[in-house]
């Protein structure tokens, strides 16, 4: 009963309508959509310090291992030119790479990340 009247009413306050809220996992969610070899993520800090950057090859979403991600690294050379969280946003930004690419951005507060997430958009 509870979830119903919570439900309702955030049906019914919702200012933006296209604004999406989940009781599950975010992180999960979004890496749920990655059935690709080639989703690409940047992670950096919180203060856009790099942490790492490559292919996504496996995660895990269980707050217990403290959203976990094995990464298949990028070539020094392409991690060296997209270090900074100001280039890969440059990038990302670029009308030409949003037509062929879906972006995410995840900061996660609790453990002091942010993933920019790169999905290839079907049929591109």
């Amino acid at each position: 009963m509870t979830y119903k009247f919570y439900d309702w009413i955030t049906d019914h306050t919702k200012i933006n309508k296209s604004l999406k809220t989940d009781d599950g996992d975010v992180w999960a969610a979004t890496l749920d959509k990655a059935n690709t070899d080639n989703t690409f993520i940047y992670l950096f800090t919180l203060d856009h310090e790099p942490i790492s950057a490559g292919r996504l090859d496996r995660y895990s979403a269980d707050e217990v291992t403290n959203f976990q991600i094995n990464l298949l690294p990028f070539p020094n050379d392409k991690f060296e030119r997209l270090k900074s969280y100001d280039a890969v946003q440059r990038k990302v930004s670029a009308l030409k790479y949003r037509k062929k690419h879906k972006v995410y951005e995840y900061a996660n507060f609790k453990q002091n990340f942010v993933a920019i997430i790169v999905l290839p958009k079907e049929n591109s």
